[in-house]
């Protein structure tokens, strides 16, 4: 899992514009709006409308590839 989350972070930091440890700090911090600061006003619409949607948003949480990233950010070490 080691390779697959650095290729998500370096992804992740490519398309949010921020650094992996920004992007770490802030999601383990559950600010989402750090997160979303550099993306477009549509894509951040987009994603206030899932998160704001129970449905949706219990879906996506229940990706086991996002309960892996879960895992990871929720992690200590």
């Amino acid at each position: 899992m080691k390779n697959n989350s650095s290729d998500f972070m370096r992804t992740a930091s490519e398309k949010l514009r921020k650094s992996p440890e920004d992007i770490a700090q802030s999601a383990k911090a559950g600010d989402v709006d750090s997160l979303m600061e550099n993306l477009s006003p549509e894509q951040q619409k987009k994603i206030k409308e899932i998160l704001g949607n129970p449905d949706k948003t219990r879906q996506i949480l229940e990706n086991p590839q996002v309960q892996k990233l879960i895992r990871m950010f929720g992690s200590n070490g």
